[in-house]
């Protein structure tokens, strides 16, 4: 099946046309999900740069969970959670503070 084919199948089960289901801002990607029923393609909306930046934050905050976990296996989680609230606050002044700085002159 190609993009194509897959655009006009997603659209005609959502009950509209591929120049409405395009305006909406959907795009067809390829898709490796394995599920059986896949047919190869999905229908997505592609983030706004605001949106991306919060899931690479989100993903990052789960990554750090998990390693937290398996480094300090009898802390609970009211703990773990405080120190990576503290480690991403840092981050996050360091990052204001270096955005912050305005280059120097070069006149």
């Amino acid at each position: 099946m190609t993009a194509d084919e897959f655009e006009r199948r997603y659209a005609e089960r959502s009950g509209i046309t591929v120049a409405q289901l395009r305006a909406l801002g959907r795009v067809v990607r390829p898709c490796d999900c394995g599920a059986e029923d896949c047919e190869g393609w999905q229908s997505v909306r592609p983030m706004a740069p605001e949106e991306r930046q919060r899931l690479i934050r989100l993903e990052a905050i789960i990554r750090a969970q998990a390693d937290r976990a398996a480094r300090y296996p009898h802390e609970t989680a009211a703990q773990a959670d405080e120190a990576i609230a503290y480690q991403l606050a840092r981050a996050q002044y360091w990052e204001t503070r270096l955005l912050s700085v305005s280059p120097p002159d070069t006149d």
